[in-house]
């Protein structure tokens, strides 16, 4: 019997310990790193990153390399970037853990740029006087 007794405080204590020990990794910060690429191959520093999950938002700005990170705890994120001439990027259950940190390379596309259309104003003085004499027919102007 004093040995059953043993045996179970020894398997209570075991597994206090385990979840003592899962809580503490799940505590441990976890990184989140990555580089903005734009479609040339080029970095994007200046971008504004912005990571969030249901409890944490964040907002940093890539560095001149076109780099950020952040220490956060383990969990889903959505993570976001804006740049000026590029379009916004946005993606949904990225998972980052304590035990790994993997470099996210983020492919940015270029915004479409639309050209001002050239208009011309250059309008002759018989085209003037032929469309104001249609619209008021042959009066004498004074």
């Amino acid at each position: 019997m004093l040995n059953v007794t043993r045996l179970v405080i020894f398997g209570c204590v075991a597994i206090l310990f385990i979840l003592v020990a899962a809580s503490a990794l799940a505590q441990q910060p976890a990184k989140i790193k990555g580089v903005l690429v734009a479609p040339n191959d080029a970095v994007v520093p200046g971008a504004i990153v912005r990571i969030e999950s249901e409890t944490i938002k964040r907002r940093i700005q890539s560095n001149e390399s076109g780099e950020f990170e952040l220490e956060l705890p383990p969990d889903s994120y959505e993570v976001s970037v804006e740049s000026s001439g590029f379009k916004s990027y946005f993606i949904t259950g990225y998972q980052i853990r304590a035990d790994v940190s993997p470099k996210l390379i983020i492919h940015l596309e270029t915004e479409p740029s639309y050209p001002c259309p050239i208009i011309n104003l250059e309008v002759s003085i018989e085209a003037v006087q032929a469309r104001v004499f249609q619209k008021m027919g042959p009066r004498k102007l004074e």
